[in-house]
């Protein structure tokens, strides 16, 4: 069964219709603003790097709102076949190559992890979305551009930082660092001091599939929303995601990413994984989930995924990502 490498606190969920748990419109309102956005590659304060250990990205908090950091791993001089040259100084690492030499990409808030992903991850996910358009650069994207079209819903998920007391990323890097890589940041924020409202974080699990057939995993973390569900491995057949009773999902391999497709995901970029996806409409009303008011119930919804699989993989990572509230998760 799944082990839990960095759970949060549980899909918010019920029993009966699946119901649209979209962002409050008036509360979405209030977190608009006008005013420029800033980028800037020099704002966040990097640590050292040294190979086979984590190193420390720290950002300024208060009256500064990001809607994207875009990381960048320079090489200190040319590395065949993994960096590209932008000037005959400037050696930007390959976006598919960052892995080879970051492992994880961890970002905590008041101390604690509430999002992680290894830095592979991250470029598939970018590719997904069809973020990772400019070689040598990985994006982290909270509201904005094009993660969700309608522009409510994009303003209220940026990552206001009003309030908190530090906001940094924890990057593990493995042993084939090479002396003298150096991290580069990129900050687009507006000069705005907001409170974190809406927010993405998630949980992560690894997986051991013993065989071919039928293998459910129950351990899923309830009680709060959830956007979507990365399942990462070969040979599965067939997904279906129940809770309390309702398919919110259930489809064979093929199916699934198809409806992905439909909605503009670039499914190529997750290899041989499948994502069960509730943003795939593009906005508000694309947060997907179960919502229940039966506040004894909430924390005790029944949640399995249940795969089909052609073969045994013993190298399966489910993350899901859960939405909503900061403060309910």
């Amino acid at each position: 069964m799944a082990t839990t490498i960095n759970q949060n606190k549980p899909l918010r969920l019920g029993m009966g219709t699946v119901q649209q748990s979209a962002v409050a419109p008036a509360r979405a309102a209030r977190l608009r603003f006008n005013g420029i956005y800033i980028f800037d590659d020099t704002l966040a304060e990097l640590g050292t790097f040294v190979a086979d250990n984590w190193g420390y990205v720290t950002f300024p908090i208060g009256q500064y709102t990001y809607r994207q950091w875009q990381i960048s791993l320079m090489a200190p001089a040319a590395i065949a076949g993994v960096t590209s040259a932008r000037s005959p100084t400037l050696h930007y690492v390959n976006s598919a190559k960052i892995g080879d030499y970051i492992d994880s990409i961890v970002l905590e808030i008041n101390g604690k992890s509430k999002w992680e992903l290894k830095a592979s991850e991250l470029y598939a996910l970018n590719g997904y979305h069809n973020h990772d358009i400019t070689e040598g650069v990985l994006r982290m994207v909270f509201g904005s551009p094009n993660l969700h079209n309608n522009d409510l819903v994009e303003d209220a998920y940026q990552f206001g930082t009003a309030g908190l007391r530090q906001v940094r990323l924890r990057v593990k890097t493995k042993a084939t660092w090479v002396n003298g890589m150096k991290l580069k940041i990129g900050c687009e924020y507006a000069p705005v001091a907001r409170p974190l409202g809406y927010f993405v974080t998630t949980s992560r699990y690894n997986v051991t599939n013993p065989g071919a057939g039928a293998f459910s995993v129950t351990d899923l973390a309830n009680g709060i929303d959830f956007s979507s569900i990365w399942v990462q491995g070969a040979n599965i057949l067939d997904a279906n995601l129940v809770i309390d009773r309702v398919a919110v999902f259930s489809g064979d391999y093929w199916q699934l990413r198809s409806l992905n497709e439909s909605w503009g995901k670039d499914q190529a970029a997750l290899g041989t994984g499948i994502m069960l996806d509730a943003f795939r409409d593009g906005d508000s009303i694309g947060f997907d989930s179960v919502t229940n008011s039966d506040q004894e119930r909430k924390r005790g919804a029944d949640i399995r995924l249940d795969l089909t699989m052609g073969a045994a993989n013993v190298d399966m990572t489910i993350v899901v990502f859960h939405c909503g509230l900061f403060a309910e998760q």
